[in-house]
């Protein structure tokens, strides 16, 4: 009896041992529910902003009036003598250039007034070219390079080439300048140095005071010019200096001469009235 006791105990057991380990595993629930997709708004394309066409006229205006200055330029370095024809075409330009941005202010005339300004620039130039050369002419120098820059430049039509041409002629008559005014006043200066030791040798300083002087001040000024490089001053007062140390030198002496002279009459009168 306990042995059929144990045995049903033990059967009993194992089957709750069983009945818990298969019980079902639940499956997780499977939902199936799919979530909306947000669709991109749609862009509306804009329709392109008309261009706004740039306004030139303050630029236009600034050049103008650079252009009237380049002008007056111009004319204060003498175009209206030496170059008349030439001013006049580029006058005419300028008025045509003017007329057409008074019409139209507002669109871009850059390259037209910076022409009529290279124009202008070219005849001050020129101009300054030209009076050197009327210098060479006084002191007897003369430069063909510079001689034919200035025909170009007459001749000429595009404002670089008149640019060009200019520079040219200035450049050779500023050399040629530099150089034999350089020679020239350094041969005034010994010139004028020479003649006021003659003027010394007669006590000018003393016999004509405020000349002398005055021939003494025209000097250092022209040493002066020289070293700043005036040189044209520098000769021409070297020389204004000899000149004037050379007519004390002579009047002096003359002076001096005839007061000799009188002398040796006197003394001839006494001698032959004494015999």
């Amino acid at each position: 009896m306990k042995k059929t006791f144990l045995a049903i105990f033990g059967i009993a057991i194992i089957s709750a041992f069983i009945s818990c380990g298969s019980t079902a595993t639940l499956e997780p629930e499977n939902k199936s529910t799919t979530e909306p997709v947000e669709q991109p708004e749609e862009k509306k394309e804009e329709a392109p902003a008309e261009p706004v066409a740039e306004d030139f006229s303050q630029a236009n205006q600034a050049l103008l009036e650079q252009a009237e200055k380049a002008r007056l330029a111009a004319i204060e370095a003498g175009a209206e003598k030496y170059f008349p024809d030439k001013l006049s075409e580029t006058d005419k330009i300028f008025e045509d250039v003017k007329k057409e941005v008074s019409e139209n202010p507002s669109s871009d005339y850059s390259e037209k007034i910076k022409d009529v300004i290279k124009r202008y620039e070219a005849l001050a130039t020129a101009s300054l070219a030209k009076e050197m050369k009327e210098k060479a002419d006084e002191f007897g120098l003369s430069d063909p390079n510079g001689e034919k820059a200035l025909s170009d430049f007459e001749a000429s039509t595009a404002s670089s080439d008149m640019n060009d041409n200019a520079k040219k002629a200035l450049a050779a008559y500023s050399a040629l300048l530099l150089q034999k005014l350089g020679e020239m006043a350094k041969t005034e200066r010994s010139a004028a140095l020479e003649a006021k030791k003659n003027a010394d040798s007669v006590k000018a300083g003393v016999a004509k005071k405020t000349e002398y002087k005055a021939a003494s001040d025209t000097f250092k000024k022209a040493d002066s010019s020289f070293v700043t490089k005036d040189l044209e001053g520098a000769y021409k007062g070297y020389r204004s200096a000899k000149n004037s140390f050379t007519s004390l030198y002579e009047e002096i002496k003359e002076k001096r001469a005839q007061a000799q002279a009188a002398i040796e009459r006197a003394k001839k009168r006494v001698s032959e009235a004494e015999s």
